[in-house]
């Protein structure tokens, strides 16, 4: 209720409630709500409460162009971004906040949970810049690899994407926010002026450690991946991002996490999942990271979320 003064008494308003509530003035400040099927005023306020607004965040410090080559991020830069931590505290992954139960990550991250035993332990943790830290978390409900996932010793040679649902919803603060998904035909070759950054937990070196901080890059995305990885990967679901120079990439421990880019009405949308990088995250041939082209696949993503809800 908006307002001045204080209430001592609220009630939540079912289906098959009375249709209004009136405000009673008692004495003072003070008031009664009273339940009426008819209203004899002439004026109505309607409140409603809608889904929290995807890829905004309350924190808007500027951006500069661990990530091997990236910078370290501050609490609240990037609330969508999630870990994947066996026992809850040992990392795995990354991913990044759809909606307030969903989770999007690369296959091969469930494939291998899947395969060792792993998935039913392990926690997705959110709203934290430090990795193992948390300020909400949730076991898996359930996860789901999109249906043409093929895997290749632990890299999916197409469409390397998956879903989790959470055990409990995430609820959305400053510092856990979901992030926007793009539309079916939403190319992000098309527009060079967009501004787009990968984030993760992974190696900041060639053979580590991992980051501590979560890292992040300004990437530029490549207008093809196939002089790079054709015959390795199936590039024709691939975003490919990166320099010339190779010397700012993705490293282990960042697959899952977020490809996003900025859009003109300043809201994130999440290009890509991190699928691929060279063994040794840096190359003196400029090859690129490589990313599942969320776009592709977001049919599935919202066919999947909406059947099982």
């Amino acid at each position: 209720m908006l307002g001045y003064g204080t209430m001592n008494k609220t009630s939540s308003i079912s289906e098959s409630s009375p249709r209004y509530l009136i405000v009673q003035e008692r004495f003072g400040n003070m008031s009664d709500l009273k339940f009426a099927r008819t209203c004899r005023g002439k004026y109505v306020v309607h409140l409603s409460c809608n889904l929290a607004e995807c890829g905004t965040k309350s924190k808007n410090n500027p951006l500069v162009p661990l990530i091997v080559g990236g910078n370290q991020a501050q609490s609240g830069d990037w609330p969508w971004q999630v870990g994947l931590a066996y026992l809850g505290f040992a990392h795995f992954c990354g991913g990044v906040l759809v909606a307030e139960e969903w989770v999007l990550t690369a296959g091969h991250c469930i494939d291998v949970l899947r395969s060792l035993g792993r998935l039913s332990r392990t926690y997705i943790l959110a709203g934290a810049h430090v990795r193992g830290a948390k300020r909400q978390w949730s076991p898996v409900s359930a996860s789901f690899m999109h249906p043409v996932y093929v895997p290749r010793t632990g890299i999916a040679q197409t469409m390397d994407i998956g879903l989790i649902r959470l055990a409990r919803k995430f609820r959305i603060t400053d510092y856990v926010r979901p992030v926007c998904l793009p539309s079916k035909d939403h190319d992000f070759r098309d527009d060079d002026s967009l501004e787009c950054y990968m984030s993760g937990f992974g190696y900041t070196k060639p053979h580590g450690p991992g980051a501590q901080i979560l890292g992040y890059a300004k990437m530029v995305i490549q207008p093809n991946c196939s002089w790079a990885y054709e015959g390795w990967l199936d590039t024709r679901n691939l975003l490919c991002a990166g320099y010339d120079t190779g010397h700012i990439s993705t490293c282990r421990g960042d697959s899952g996490g977020p490809l996003m880019c900025r859009s003109h009405d300043n809201k994130w949308t999440v290009a890509g999942i991190s699928s691929f990088s060279l063994t040794t995250c840096i190359s003196q041939y400029g090859y690129p990271s490589a990313f599942t082209e969320v776009a592709k696949a977001v049919q599935w993503i919202e066919k999947t979320i909406q059947e099982n809800r």
